[in-house]
């Protein structure tokens, strides 16, 4: 059954975002070089960062066995990446909307998202279990 959780959770993450950036991508992402690209790029990834602690707490909260965060952290990573392998190659289904260099954005902000969702909920978890009370 815990695999189950972070199948459904790893599945609803890529999907949420990838929805996201299907309807405002393009209102979202510029390309490279443009001259608020680092800005924009360091907000969409903060904005992330704190969505995958939300839901990495929201996760360990259902899947109570232990190291569920790391769970939630590769198996989500694993599940997110073969999607977004299959998205990419489709792109002109999925992602119609943006030029190449929003599409280069988008790519970026990938691979950084990928690295976020394996290096938070991994940070949210210690977090988290220290604020807990201790029972004896």
């Amino acid at each position: 059954m815990k695999f189950v959780w972070s199948g459904i959770f790893g599945v609803s993450v890529w999907l949420i975002a990838t929805l996201f950036f299907m309807f405002l991508g393009e209102h979202v992402l510029i390309p490279p070089g443009a001259p608020s690209y680092w800005v924009q790029f360091l907000l969409l990834e903060a904005a992330t960062a704190v969505l995958l602690f939300f839901t990495t707490f929201i996760y360990i909260k259902l899947d109570r066995t232990p190291k569920a965060a790391i769970r939630f952290a590769v198996g989500g990573t694993i599940i997110g990446l073969f999607l977004d392998s299959l998205s990419i190659s489709y792109h002109a289904f999925f992602f119609s909307s943006l030029d190449d260099g929003q599409l280069i954005s988008f790519v970026v902000w990938l691979c950084t998202a990928y690295a976020l969702y394996l290096f938070v909920p991994l940070v949210a978890d210690k977090r988290l279990k220290k604020r807990e009370p201790v029972t004896t």
